[in-house]
């Protein structure tokens, strides 16, 4: 993984390949593109963002933080899913919002 810690990034297409935050939105197109299923994008995500150390603000922010908030009520069990959390079709549409979203920017 490409360090660049010491730079904040708003925009996804200024991102270095190989940084962390380029990795985690592979994953996101790859949710999207029907290519990795929710319950792994839930596990490979979050050890993404875990392991990333890389600044963000502006879109690529607001995006990243939507996709957080979006996982916080997932479950990839659904016997642990109860009435409110997300659903995998949520995640994916909200992904794929985050997704517009930077494309936008």
């Amino acid at each position: 993984m490409v360090r660049s810690e010491q730079q904040s990034w708003a925009k996804a297409v200024d991102l270095p390949p190989g940084s962390g935050l380029a990795e985690m939105l592979t994953q996101m197109r790859a949710l999207v593109a029907g290519s990795m299923p929710p319950e792994e994008f839930h596990d490979a995500w979050y050890a993404t963002r875990r392991r990333t150390t890389e600044r963000t603000h502006g879109a690529l922010d607001r995006a990243l933080n939507a996709v957080w908030f979006l996982l916080e009520d997932y479950y990839p069990d659904p016997e642990q899913r109860v009435e409110g959390d997300t659903s995998a079709e949520e995640l994916i549409d909200g992904v794929r919002a985050a997704l517009d979203e930077l494309d936008q920017a």
